[in-house]
């Protein structure tokens, strides 16, 4: 896929704090494809997200990096020493559920008699 395309699809993607399964739905079907990926393997490295592309690792990290910078994934960095002291992966970023507390006043505004 052409690098290009992809980063100015991104691009033009507004901000999230984070994915839900319905939100997926609304993206790009490329970034669909992708990210469902992600979610099925848990987190991918750098590389392994480029192949899904079929982009260069330097473009999948700039890619990533942008995905991560407007919500849509997280990218870590962590130590390991065959892959020259560094790995960096991507996971989905999942947006935090609010705790959504119903008020008990809810249940006075029913009318169950009838």
């Amino acid at each position: 896929m052409d690098f290009r395309l992809l980063w100015d699809a991104v691009e033009q993607l507004e901000p999230v704090q984070g994915v839900t399964l319905l939100s997926v739905y609304d993206l790009p079907d490329a970034l669909v494809h992708i990210l469902t990926k992600v979610m099925r393997g848990r987190s991918l490295t750098v590389v392994e997200f480029a192949e899904m592309w079929g982009i260069t690792a330097v473009e999948g990290e700039q890619l990533g990096d942008l995905l991560a910078s407007k919500g849509f994934l997280q990218a870590r960095t962590r130590v390991d020493l065959s892959h020259g002291g560094q790995l960096k992966t991507y996971r989905v970023q999942f947006e935090r559920s609010k705790r959504r507390n119903m008020s008990s006043t809810v249940w006075d505004k029913l009318d169950l008699d009838g």
